[in-house]
């Protein structure tokens, strides 16, 4: 077993690398790692803010003053570029990447900074999101190959979600800055597309595709199951979504079209009208006055009316639930996860597991029991402790191998 050194105070460090400001899940999840270490005295956690859209100091301001986080003796934030500053309070480290790197620090240098070896968990398949092509995927395949471990959490499998949504009801654990988060980005996720000239992403309207299943899902729980596919699309419908989508296929103008006459029927969006994800009409500001600031008040009735329609995926939650539990009781990695490919590196959860249901679960974890604000029902039997070398995966090398 793992041996310390009697200067280590903690039992496990982990380093979050994050892109804070992009999409509410990275806004829950590190609330949800500042509670892990409140509520865990031997988990030291360090959270690094990349630069690239919002420059590093202005992600750092959002998670004081969006979030409401504070610096406490176990929980730190920083700038990527000032590298890691508290690796070295254990010899249990783990990194969790969710957010780009670009040029904001050498990737050599960064791992030098991490001070010794350690584990690593990437949110998303190599050349996605995290890990984009050109400098961002080479930082994440050099910290790959660096690690002792790497594990990938695949966020879809064979073109469909493994990660559960975002509710109205499991968003009430989170602070009020992190809700409204949450509801702002499910209606621009819900209205906002994809720019035309990104040909790569017309798939997200068509049958399967992230924008079309969380349209079907939101139509479906408010007017009834079925409700999605028995909307007649319209001419006009139709005429706007081959106007915005000049290089849609049929399916996806039809896919498009359909979505367009759900909004007008939902939240009275002119059937017309098709946004672009990235217009200021979607910020803060923009929801307030705007031209879709009715369109968005009735969103947030319909959603808290319908507590339990999902609407937008918690991906850095989940990644951030992974990395703590990796740390702490890795044995239960296999209880939710399946091996996506035989490389034993990449894994998404089973289908089960994806219901929002797991998001009050996770936030559960973490939370004292005079602060629970949430009471599930259903009385669940503990999760057992596994006896027995053969019920321990590969995984417990996360807890020993790891020191070095």
């Amino acid at each position: 077993m793992a041996s310390f050194n009697a200067t280590e105070l903690y039992t496990n460090y982990v380093l979050v690398i994050t892109d804070v400001g992009e999409e509410c899940d990275d806004e829950s999840a590190l609330h949800y790692l500042s509670r892990a270490a409140a509520t865990t005295s031997d988990l030291f956690v360090e959270v690094l803010c990349v630069g690239g859209k919002m420059e590093e100091s202005a992600r750092l301001a959002r998670c004081r003053n969006c979030i409401g986080l504070e610096e406490t003796a176990n929980f730190k934030m920083g700038p990527v570029s000032g590298f890691p500053r508290w690796s070295h309070v254990s010899s249990r480290r783990m990194v969790l990447q969710i957010g780009p790197v670009n040029d904001e620090v050498g990737v050599s240098a960064f791992i030098s900074g991490i001070g010794g070896p350690y584990n690593y968990i990437l949110l998303g398949m190599l050349g996605t999101t995290n890990s984009s092509n050109g400098a961002p995927r080479q930082f994440a395949e050099q910290m790959m190959a660096s690690a002792t471990t790497a594990l990938v959490v695949a966020t879809k499998v064979n073109g469909f979600t493994r990660i559960p949504l975002f509710t109205a009801r499991n968003a009430e654990w989170f602070p009020d800055g992190v809700y409204n988060e949450i509801m702002r980005v499910g209606f621009k996720n819900t209205l906002g597309r994809a720019p035309p000239s990104l040909a790569s992403l017309n798939q997200l309207v068509g049958p399967g595709g992230a924008n079309y299943e969380t349209a079907k899902s939101i139509t479906d729980g408010i007017m009834g199951e079925g409700s999605f596919d028995g909307l007649r699309i319209t001419r006009a419908a139709r005429q706007a979504a081959q106007a915005y989508g000049t290089s849609y296929n049929e399916e996806q103008i039809d896919g498009m079209a359909r979505m367009l006459v759900a909004f007008h029927r939902l939240f009275g969006v002119p059937v017309g009208e098709v946004w672009s994800s990235s217009a200021s009409e979607f910020s803060v500001e923009g929801l307030e006055t705007g031209a879709l600031s009715g369109p968005f008040q009735a969103f947030i009735n319909q959603m808290e009316s319908n507590p339990e329609i999902g609407m937008t995926p918690a991906y850095d939650l989940v990644a951030a639930w992974v990395v703590v539990m990796m740390s702490e009781a890795p044995w239960r990695f296999s209880q939710y996860f399946d091996m996506h490919c035989d490389d034993g590196v990449i894994y998404s959860l089973k289908p089960a597991m994806c219901h929002p249901n797991l998001i009050h679960r996770i936030m559960e974890e973490v939370e004292d029991e005079e602060d629970e604000d949430y009471v599930d029902d259903d009385d669940e039997e503990p999760e057992p402790v596994p006896v027995g070398v053969e019920q321990i995966s590969m995984f417990e090398r996360w807890a020993d191998n790891v020191i070095g």
